[in-house]
């Protein structure tokens, strides 16, 4: 359906608004630097490609339940063994490409196609609303986990899509009116957030976007886990702060609710060309994004990337935005594994065995209408420090689009 011209000139306008305000020079300058960044994976922009050795995916487990034992997957790099890493962009090309074209200080283009336009100007207005932003500053280090799910959701995550369908999980005790200092309505419902294999991983998530992005809000290693963590990803093993990362045991929470969820977007939509699908995890301090192809086998990680950070006015990391943004908006902006980095597979379905995967492949479902037994928490998996800049830049895998020019 066609946009109305009075809607698209609208539209139009307000970017041209944000371009001519002086104030946002500053802004489109720090975007810019992080652009670069995404295009060659520097400073925390770069995803890890990850094996599997060994997981309960073939017994009846909740998510909280779940363990995996994995490693990043390594190459050679100056004489020694370095983690296999990618530009975090590369997998959504689309979505770097509008962005580099917005900011382009010649010809500041935006996109043709409507619902990339709204996602553009979502993250704009984002960017630009202090409002919004200083509630996510607030010191919450007291807060319960069903404040901080609802906080998140409603400041972090729906500002940052144009498709603002909503559910939160109805088993957390969440009163939306708590979930920071200023009242608001809650975008959003209470609702079913389970999904799974009936012989296999399955379990609630605290939040799902669009029925599609599940995010848990988890616990961090200072609040619950091994005090002494160190990486299993690469032979460099690295001692970490107890506050530093996540806990073992919602890192592999995270790692399972996002390979099931793949297998359900998948079968829901089986001629996709991308199954890529991602999986977030997130607390006050940090997130981490894992992404699962159930087709092409393959799982990747951005490793624990912080919320905050001393780079702008706002005390937002907007390295960490940008990641989130795409990710969120990965139907409109994901693309597949490119074909170079196809051979990296997991081997999750061979640990899983042809049997078992036939059942994620054809069984898994939402809502799960098996039994949720009772939360146990079990053994680890951690992430690496040590980081490798990829060969790659996302710019040499830019499609041919339609823009509109600004000028």
């Amino acid at each position: 359906m066609a946009e109305p011209q009075e809607k698209r000139q609208k539209t139009e306008d307000g970017f041209k608004d944000f371009l001519s305000v002086q104030e946002n020079e500053e802004l489109m300058t720090l975007l810019r630097i992080i652009l670069e960044e995404l295009n060659v994976g520097l400073a925390h922009t770069s995803v890890y490609f990850v094996h599997v050795n060994a997981a309960n995916a073939n017994s009846y487990t909740k998510f909280s339940s779940a363990t995996i034992t994995a490693e990043f997957m390594q190459r050679q790099y100056r004489n020694r063994l370095v983690p296999m890493v990618a530009p975090f962009a590369l997998l959504f090309v689309r979505g770097f490409a509008i962005l580099s074209d917005f900011l382009n200080k010649q010809d500041p283009k935006i996109p043709e196609n409507i619902d990339e336009r709204r996602a553009l100007l979502e993250l704009i207005q984002f960017l630009t609303n202090v409002n919004e932003q200083s509630v996510l500053n607030e010191d919450r280090h007291d807060s319960k986990k069903e404040s901080e799910a609802v906080l998140l959701a409603q400041h972090l995550l729906i500002p940052l899509v144009q498709q603002k369908t909503l559910v939160i999980d109805s088993y957390l005790d969440l009163q939306s009116e708590r979930g920071c200092s200023v009242e608001h309505p809650m975008n959003g419902t209470k609702g079913d957030t389970s999904y799974g294999c009936p012989k296999g991983w399955h379990g609630r998530v605290d939040v799902l976007l669009g029925e599609q992005v599940p995010v848990s809000v988890v616990e961090a290693a200072g609040d619950k886990g091994n005090a002494d963590a160190v990486s299993v990803m690469s032979d460099s093993w690295v001692e970490v702060e107890k506050d530093d990362t996540f806990s073992p045991e919602s890192i592999s929470q995270v790692m399972a609710q996002t390979i099931v969820n793949s297998f359900v977007q998948h079968k829901r939509n089986p001629v996709s060309s991308n199954s890529l699908v991602p999986g977030i995890g997130i607390y006050s301090k940090k997130m981490v994004v894992y992404m699962y192809d159930c087709v092409e086998d393959i799982l990747l990680t951005s490793g624990p990337v912080a919320l905050h950070a001393d780079m702008n006015a706002s005390g937002l990391n907007y390295r960490a935005i940008i990641i989130l943004w795409l990710g969120l908006n990965y139907k409109l902006f994901g693309n597949a594994t490119p074909p170079k980095y196809k051979h990296y597979t997991s081997d999750f379905h061979h640990v899983i065995g042809p049997v078992q995967l036939e059942r994620y492949k054809q069984e898994t479902e939402q809502p799960f209408k098996g039994k949720l037994d009772e939360e146990d928490f079990v053994k680890l998996f951690n992430e690496a420090k040590e980081t490798a800049c990829s060969q790659d830049k996302v710019s040499e895998f830019v499609p041919e689009r339609k823009s509109i020019s600004l000028n």
